[in-house]
């Protein structure tokens, strides 16, 4: 809160931030995307929503960004997928096992 993107980001994603929040502005939309981060090593994925920052319908202030860290979730994810993928394998296995027979 209070830092600009120049301050958190490096020069390359800090002028992507910025024509995103352009683009926002002028067409006065709602966007949400997924970003993943690397910070000290570690991956953090993350959901952001953007917004025009309007009050009481007058002129447009600026661009709000909400950020939540999704990365539990991304990881309950993938490990769902191994398991349905584990599980596809198994099932394999048990009928070729089952003509073999």
């Amino acid at each position: 809160i209070g830092k600009t993107d120049n301050e958190l980001f490096d020069e390359t994603s800090s002028q992507k931030n910025r024509e995103i929040d352009r683009e926002i502005l002028t067409s006065q939309t709602i966007r949400t995307f997924e970003k993943s981060r690397t910070l000290g090593g570690v991956t953090r994925h993350l959901s952001t929503i953007k917004f025009v920052y309007q009050p009481d319908e007058g002129k447009p202030r600026g661009v709000v960004g909400i950020s939540r860290d999704i990365t539990l979730l991304k990881q309950a994810e993938q490990q769902r997928l191994e398991l349905e993928r584990e599980k596809e394998r198994i099932k394999i296995m048990a009928n070729f096992m089952q003509d073999v027979a």
